[in-house]
């Protein structure tokens, strides 16, 4: 893939054995000059410019980045109240 630029390998794991989910993000030039394509493993999505491309880049991050609560067991009991 000629002009493709690696940005980011998330969670710092270096195979899956390590029992860490990896995401391989890039950026790479579409098909006329004016289009970018951001990679998320085997998912695309095409931008308009280089900029919006960054931009989604650096919130994608910041979302996978950011503290997520620890996930709860589902057998407790749920009380509705009217």
């Amino acid at each position: 893939m000629a002009g493709s630029e690696i940005l980011s390998r998330f969670n710092g794991a270096e195979s899956p054995q390590e029992g860490i989910l990896v995401m391989l993000i890039k950026v790479e030039r579409g098909r006329t000059s004016d289009d970018w394509i951001v990679w998320m493993n085997a998912c695309c999505v095409k931008f308009r410019s280089y900029a919006e491309a960054e931009a989604f880049v650096k919130k994608l991050k910041d979302r996978i980045n950011a503290s997520h609560p620890y996930p709860m067991a589902l057998d407790r009991l749920v009380v509705e109240l009217p």
